[in-house]
């Protein structure tokens, strides 16, 4: 059986987390972070670079991915 990859932009994410905050929907965080560890969710470098740029929960979170990658 083949699984699904996907792959996120910037604006992806700045939405969900503007929606669905990382403190108040950690259950979709997680599965989040369960794909990426799966290797079925990857962004681009930019992706980051564009998200460093603010000091906020989704910069930590990103960061933290990269990290766990």
């Amino acid at each position: 059986m083949t699984s699904n990859c996907y792959i996120i932009d910037t604006s992806s994410l700045v939405q969900l987390n503007r929606n669905n905050p990382l403190d108040v929907f950690p259950t979709i965080w997680k599965k989040l972070e369960a794909l990426i560890k799966e290797n079925r969710l990857v962004a681009p470098k930019e992706v980051l670079l564009e998200i460093s740029q603010n000091d906020d929960q989704l910069n930590k979170w990103a960061k933290n991915q990269k990290k766990n990658v």
